[in-house]
């Protein structure tokens, strides 16, 4: 990413240009930090509400049931080998989207 000089507005306003937002992953609304460290440098950081880290956790923790077919507990058994005659994907047909032995 090349240095390039921002005005800043009668506000104090400055607006991100649009490669460290997409670099953040950053749009509207959303909340940014700013860190100033000792060496003078100023470290842009997105923050994530509690809300939104609720709501992304959620996500990951329903993923293992919308990618797989299976519950997380089954899906951590399944990696662990535990309760589980076989850990080969094959033996599993639908279970492993895009995986060998899937219906997909």
């Amino acid at each position: 990413m090349s240095n390039t000089e921002y005005r800043i507005t009668k506000k104090g306003q400055v607006t991100l240009p649009k490669a460290i937002r997409e670099h953040l992953g950053v749009r509207e609304g959303d909340e940014v930090w700013f860190e100033i460290r000792a060496d003078g440098q100023v470290v842009v950081r997105r923050h994530m509400s509690d809300a939104a880290r609720r709501d992304a956790i959620e996500q990951v923790r329903n993923s293992a049931d919308a990618n797989t077919g299976m519950t997380t507990d089954e899906y951590l058994r399944f990696t662990r080998g535990e309760d589980w005659p076989s850990a080969d994907p094959a033996d599993y047909p639908g279970r492993f989207p895009g995986r060998r032995g899937s219906a997909a």
